[in-house]
């Protein structure tokens, strides 16, 4: 059965209305928006609600985002390495770490090892075989200081590379085998991470890794 021309009619003033009601809400500004919201909310709060509920249903869920793993170093080589760093002093109390738990002392060499656990190079400065060839005083800075530690390499455990490998060389027994034959695949070889360059982008601007070489183990 069809509406009368009566219920019609309403249909279309109801239209005209809301037509007419979206485009005053839309003029409003932020503040004018919400007091009108506000003033709708003590009058009857379930229309309200009713349409908050139906556009937060149309919104598409955020996926969270999976607590990432701290890398393990076990699964790894590790090599000695010699590692030339520069820094200007001005903004440090000397170059050694000072071990104050009163006092937030920032030294060069503290700026280092958050740069080298960032990096998952070391797992803690007890664990790396740190030595280092002296000390400065306050404000201090070095063109060519060298410290000595063991760094996490591109080899995995259980890789028999040669740990005399230079910067750029092609580790051996690094090769991609063959998922099917279990084959060697040529010209796969892994060369050794890049220190340096991974040091640098997250040491401040006034510490630099300048270069690496590999030394022999106990290297001091």
């Amino acid at each position: 059965m069809d509406a009368g021309p009566q219920q019609h009619q309403a249909m279309d003033v109801d239209a005209a209305d809301a037509q007419a009601l979206a485009k005053q809400l839309r003029a409003l500004d932020a503040k004018e928006l919400l007091a009108v919201a506000l003033d709708a909310l003590k009058r009857d709060a379930a229309p309200l609600a009713a349409a908050l509920a139906a556009r937060e249903s149309k919104r598409p869920k955020k996926r969270r985002r999976k607590a990432q793993k701290p890398m393990d170093l076990t699964k790894y080589e590790a090599r000695d390495v010699a590692l030339w760093i520069a820094y200007d002093g001005g903004a440090y109390r000397g170059f050694a770490a000072q071990e104050k738990a009163e006092v937030d002392v920032d030294t060069v060499e503290r700026q280092l090892f958050q740069a080298l656990e960032k990096t998952c190079l070391v797992g803690g400065r007890d664990a790396c075989a740190y030595s280092r060839c002296g000390r400065t005083d306050k404000g201090v800075s070095a063109a060519g200081q060298v410290v000595g530690l063991r760094l996490r390499s591109v080899a995995r455990r259980g890789t028999a590379f040669e740990p005399a490998t230079h910067p750029g060389d092609a580790l051996a027994n690094t090769e991609r085998r063959d998922a099917e034959t279990d084959e060697v695949v040529p010209n796969t070889q892994k060369r050794e991470l890049d220190y340096v360059g991974m040091l640098n982008r997250v040491l401040p601007d006034d510490v630099r890794a300048l270069a690496w070489a590999p030394v022999a183990e106990g290297f001091s």
